[in-house]
């Protein structure tokens, strides 16, 4: 059961991170993203935003699958932030340390619903650090 699950969790997530495809990257100039606190995320639903704020909590999946909640651990509703690793090498435990150091810029098409908002990025075109 558990394992059913976890396939069709992966399989939406690669559909939706296909989908997201379309949008330009995070150093494209796009007219059409706002920029939005974390906390409003739930309002900008099906819109392309970037998002500029902490990571306060995150966990890696099968090497290549990064889980992070994003903004202030207060926030409510929390926005979820899903990395897709689009390179070989493995993600580490380093790289959930270096998400949680530092501020990041996510850009993408907010999804989910109004309770638990969620961002996916398969690739630092539309995700970077920043001190």
């Amino acid at each position: 059961m558990k394992r059913t699950l976890l396939v069709a969790f992966i399989l939406l997530i690669g559909q939706i991170a296909f989908v997201q495809k379309k949008i330009p990257t995070l150093y494209e100039n796009d007219p059409n993203a706002l920029n939005i606190d974390v906390k409003d995320a739930y309002k900008y639903i099906g819109k392309v935003v970037i998002v500029h704020d902490s990571i306060y909590s995150a966990k890696i999946y099968q090497d290549s699958i990064a889980v992070c909640q994003v903004g202030k651990k207060t926030n409510t509703p929390r926005l979820m932030f899903i990395y897709l690793n689009k390179s070989q090498a493995p993600l580490e435990q380093k790289y959930v340390h270096a998400f949680q150091a530092n501020k990041v810029w996510i850009k993408g098409i907010v999804l989910g619903t109004e309770e638990s908002p969620l961002i996916i990025s398969y690739g630092l075109d539309y995700f970077s650090l920043t001190k």
